[in-house]
C-alpha cells in the first residue's frame, strides 16, 4: 500500500506507489494510472485502509503546512486537508507520523505509512515509484539569512562563497549541488535546524520553502531576526 500526497517545488499533489505508471496530464484527479504487474491498485489501498480504520499519514513538520498547535496537535494546511479528505472520503480518522525527508518514500514502499502528504519533491524519482493526482500547491526556494544582511547582496555570483545549509535531500539541497558554484554547504534533517544554524551563525544562508521562510521569519516567530532574500 501507498497513497502519497507531495508538496514540492512546484506542486501539491496525490499519489500511488506500488512500480505503478507515471502519470499524465489525462489521468482524472485521485485516480491512479494501473499498477505494473499486477500489484496493488487504488482501489485496494482504499480497502485497505477502511479496513484499518485509519489513515496514517507521513508528514514532514513546518509551518503553515505541517505544525502542531498550543495543545500538541498537528495543524496547518495539509493537516487539516488530510483530516477532512480521510473523514469525508475514507470515512476513517488520521495518524500522523512526522518523518524527515531523507526518510519518507523509503517508509512509504516499506509500508510503515500509508501516504505522504507534503514535502516531497515532484519529479522524475518519484513519479517512477507512485503516481499522482491533480496538484494543488505552488511553492519555491528562496534564501534565508541575518536580516540586516538581505541586502547585501543581489544575485547568484555575490552569495556563491557564503556557507550554505540546507535540508537532507530537500529541493533546496538539490539546488545548491546541481549549482557547482555553491561549494561550501552543509546538510541537516530539517529545515528548522537549517534556519537554526543560520540564526546562530553557524552558516550564511539557508535555502528552504518559501512557504516555510515567509511564515516562520514573521515578526514574532522564531526566526523573525532572519530575512528571505531574492529567489
Amino acid at each position: 500500500i501507498a497513497l502519497i500526497l507531495a508538496l514540492a517545488l512546484a506542486c501539491t499533489c496525490f499519489v500511488a506507489c506500488g512500480q505503478q505508471q507515471p502519470t499524465n496530464e489525462s489521468t482524472p484527479a485521485g485516480e491512479a494510472t494501473p499498477a505494473a504487474g499486477g500489484e496493488q491498485t487504488n482501489e485496494s489501498d482504499v480497502a485497505y485502509v477502511q479496513q484499518q480504520g485509519k489513515l496514517v499519514v507521513g508528514i514532514t513538520e513546518y509551518e503553515p503546512m505541517d505544525f502542531k498547535d498550543e495543545n500538541g496537535e498537528w495543524t496547518g494546511f495539509d493537516s487539516e486537508f488530510a483530516k477532512m479528505f480521510a473523514k469525508e472520503k475514507l470515512g476513517v480518522e488520521v495518524e500522523f507520523v512526522k518523518l524527515t525527508t531523507s526518510e519518507r518514500l523509503q517508509k512509504l514502499e516499506d509500508g510503515e505509512v500509508d501516504c505522504l502528504w507534503g514535502g516531497v519533491i515532484y519529479n522524475d524519482n518519484l513519479q517512477s515509484k507512485a503516481s499522482t493526482s491533480v496538484k494543488y500547491v505552488k511553492n519555491a526556494q528562496v534564501l534565508v539569512m541575518k536580516a540586516d544582511r538581505v541586502n547585501d547582496y543581489n544575485d547568484g555570483f555575490e552569495i556563491r562563497n557564503l556557507k550554505f545549509v540546507v535540508e537532507k535531500d530537500s529541493e533546496g539541497a538539490f539546488y545548491i549541488i546541481t549549482r557547482n558554484s555553491f561549494k561550501n554547504h552543509t546538510e541537516v534533517e530539517s529545515q528548522q535546524a537549517a534556519l537554526d544554524m543560520v540564526q546562530s551563525g553557524e552558516a550564511d544562508a539557508a535555502v528552504v520553502d518559501y512557504t516555510f521562510a515567509k511564515a516562520v521569519t514573521a515578526k514574532g516567530n522564531k526566526y523573525s531576526d532572519l530575512g528571505i532574500g531574492f529567489d
